[in-house]
């Protein structure tokens, strides 16, 4: 499944926000040396137990993401995270 997020760096935690169709995760490390992407990677990977691939927007807030998981699963991460927000 390939999904479109902005990204937003240094943030006071993980999250991931979706409003109107846009995907914003949030992750706590500086946008340097590579190290908001791996968090992404190691994030998701955790959260979905599946693998993550970054296959576009490297250096870029807007990112493409390829996720092996279905979009059902998807979109029950997404409603866990914005449940968890509203607590």
């Amino acid at each position: 499944m390939l999904i479109d997020v902005r990204v937003v760096p240094s943030s006071p935690s993980f999250a991931i926000v979706s409003k109107d169709g846009i995907v914003k995760i949030y992750v706590t490390e500086k946008a340097e040396n590579n190290r908001a992407n791996i968090e992404i990677i190691k994030k998701l990977e955790k959260l979905t137990g599946a693998p993550v691939r970054i296959v576009s927007g490297l250096t870029s807030s807007h990112k493409k993401i390829e996720i092996e998981i279905a979009k059902e699963k998807w979109e029950q991460l997404l409603n866990r995270f914005e449940s968890n927000s509203k607590k």
